[in-house]
């Protein structure tokens, strides 16, 4: 998830726990052991603002102590020693920069990276990413097509025969069938 300027979101504070100023944390990436390695990160608040930390003022937090547990993580940020203080801080997102995200093998992406991506079958425009999807069988790219329908692709190596990200730029050898049966957006 990728949000504020650079940002992309690891994590969403949503509660305190214990007494020393413990939250519990919703993972919101698929590799939660980075909490483990990450040592500053950058806090986000619902209107979409960074954070100070309380005493330095900087927009970094230096966490002190991560465990990861079944279903959530456990963070104590330096300088938020009780409740009340770990309190100003339920509801944020737990963001790093994005030099820092994990590198991905060279077939594997970012959804982010995919979304506004002009998608082509062959030299067709057939219009452009505005989402991706998963009902349980895989990811499938939501097209908002040229002629103003949406369109489900799989988004598996059988269809797609190529993604450059620098450019925006998603290559496919579709079937037939595939762009027939839009709905209206």
């Amino acid at each position: 998830m990728k949000g504020s300027d650079s940002l992309i979101f690891i994590g969403r504070i949503t509660k305190t726990t214990g007494i020393d100023g413990s939250l519990k944390v919703s993972s919101v990436t698929d590799f939660p052991d980075r909490f483990k390695t990450v040592r500053t990160v950058k806090l986000v608040n619902s209107g979409n603002f960074l954070l100070k930390h309380r005493i330095t003022g900087s927009e970094e937090f230096v966490i002190q102590k991560a465990d990861l547990l079944t279903g959530y993580v456990r963070l104590k940020f330096d300088g938020y020693n009780s409740i009340e203080e770990a309190e100003t801080l339920r509801g944020c997102y737990i963001g790093i920069d994005e030099k820092d995200r994990i590198v991905l093998p060279d077939d594997k992406y970012y959804y982010y990276e995919l979304y506004g991506c002009d998608f082509f079958d062959g030299s067709k425009l057939v219009g452009k990413v505005i989402s991706i999807e998963d009902f349980g069988s895989g990811d499938l790219l939501k097209i908002a097509a040229t002629d103003g329908k949406e369109i489900l692709i799989p988004f598996r190596k059988e269809f797609i025969t190529g993604v450059d990200i620098k450019n925006k730029r998603i290559n496919a050898k579709l079937i037939d069938g595939f762009t027939e049966n839009t709905d209206e957006v």
